[in-house]
Order: C-alpha cells, then sequence, then structure tokens
C-alpha cells in the first residue's frame, strides 16, 4: 500500500525530514512511503528554520 503525507509548511522550513522507520526516509515535501506489511507504523516529520525546530509523529495503520 502505497501512502503519500503532506506537509503543510508553517514558518517557511528550510529543511524537512520525513522518517518512516529504520533507514527509510525522505527529504521531498510531500513525500510518499509503500508499506510491504499490514501493521502499525509511527510516521515522524522533522523541520528546522532559522528559528529552530519542530518534530511531530503520526500513527499509520495499514491493513
Amino acid at each position: 500500500m502505497t501512502v503519500t503525507f503532506t506537509d503543510m509548511p508553517f514558518n517557511a522550513p528550510n529543511t524537512r525530514e520525513w522518517d518512516f522507520g529504520g533507514w527509510q526516509k525522505s527529504a521531498v515535501q510531500n513525500s510518499s512511503h509503500t508499506f510491504m506489511t499490514p501493521g502499525t507504523y509511527t510516521i515522524s516529520l522533522t523541520v528546522k528554520n532559522s528559528l529552530g525546530g519542530n518534530t511531530t509523529s503520526r500513527r499509520v495503520y495499514v491493513r
């Protein structure tokens, strides 16, 4: 199952990093990831700009 994640930026981030677990990462603003097996996954997005950075995480349920 392929899922697209959308980063709706606030305060113009200079960098971003999606973390799909393990070594699977992406710096693309709106990134897609293919999950090969059903399960619960935690996806994180870290953004940074001249004011600092922030990380948020969400669970994805793949059936």
